[in-house]
């Protein structure tokens, strides 16, 4: 989830998606002792995105996607739906392993 939001984040800033570079990549989990540092990234690119959002001029911006101009709101809603269905899935299968919710 951070690498899309790492993405799909510096698309919004700069206004321009032209780093492609890594779709289709595969993913590599993180050993065990780089948790927190990938819990301190992903709670930081959420508090980004939680800026953007919170910007008034958001609705007056536009990310040139290919041969369109897409409005970074768009490109904001689409990661927070991604986040949501990936986070869904990890709610899921702590329910099943009997992890959830949390202590």
């Amino acid at each position: 989830m951070s690498y899309w939001m790492r993405l799909y984040l510096g698309w919004i800033r700069t206004g321009e998606a032209s780093d492609r570079a890594g779709w289709g990549a595969d993913f590599v989990a993180p050993a065990a002792e780089a948790w927190p540092s990938v819990l301190d990234e992903f709670r930081n690119l959420v508090a980004e995105a939680r800026a953007i959002a919170g910007d008034p001029a958001l609705g007056d911006r536009r990310v040139r996607v290919e041969d369109a101009n897409v409005p970074a709101a768009t490109l904001l809603g689409d990661l927070g739906a991604h986040n949501a269905y990936h986070l869904g899935q990890i709610v899921l299968c702590r329910r099943l392993l009997g992890a959830w919710p949390p202590a």
